[in-house]
């Protein structure tokens, strides 16, 4: 979970392989702005792993 305004980046940096994001991209990378299920799927000469995460953004506080 974070606060509205952060962004967090997703590595799945491996040496000698591809990438599947749930979005169709092929990046190593992705930058998260938004809440949502995040997935990725790497590839090597070894096999194929995959990973999810759920990301949950706060509110910023309001004063009334």
């Amino acid at each position: 979970t974070l606060c509205q305004g952060e962004t967090l980046t997703l590595d799945a940096n491996t040496s000698n392989a591809t990438y599947l994001r749930q979005e169709n991209s092929t990046n190593p990378t992705l930058n998260i702005t938004q809440q949502g299920t995040y997935w990725v799927e790497v590839t090597n000469s070894c096999g194929t792993t995959s990973d999810t995460i759920n990301v949950n953004y706060n509110p910023t506080p309001t004063i009334n």
